[in-house]
C-alpha cells in the first residue's frame, strides 16, 4: 500500500465526514463550466464556502479554485444541493448554488 493511496483514502474519508456535517459538498460536472472567472473542466469536485468565496477542489488533480460569491441567507434550509447553470451562446456558467441542509445560496453574479 502506497502512502499516496493512504493519503487519498484519508482525504476522501474526511471529505465524506465533512459532507455529513454540511461543510463541503460533492458535485460532478459532466461538461466544462465557467464559475466566475474560473473555467472548471468536467470531473468530480468538492465545493465549500468560506469568507465570501466558493472553493472548488478537483478530486483528480487536487487543484483548488477560489471564486468570489455573494452569500444569501434564505428563510428555510435547502433540501438538496442544487447548481443552477445558464447556457448562453454555448457558454455554460454557474449562476447559483443552493447548499443542501443550509439556508444559504451562493450567487456568482453573472
Amino acid at each position: 500500500m502506497s502512502i499516496k493511496f493512504l493519503l487519498r483514502t484519508g482525504a476522501l474519508a474526511l471529505a465524506g465526514f465533512s459532507t455529513v456535517y454540511g461543510m463541503s459538498y460533492e458535485m460532478i460536472l459532466a461538461q466544462s463550466v465557467q464559475a466566475g472567472n474560473v473555467q472548471l473542466v468536467p470531473g468530480s469536485y468538492t465545493v465549500t464556502q468560506k469568507n465570501g468565496n466558493a472553493i472548488f477542489t478537483n478530486w483528480n488533480t487536487d487543484r483548488m479554485y477560489s471564486v468570489p460569491v455573494t452569500v444569501e441567507h434564505l428563510d428555510r434550509k435547502n433540501d438538496i444541493l442544487k447548481v443552477k447553470i445558464n447556457d448562453q451562446n454555448g457558454a455554460r456558467r454557474i449562476q447559483q448554488i443552493d447548499l443542501a441542509g443550509k439556508a444559504i445560496q451562493l450567487d456568482f453574479g453573472d
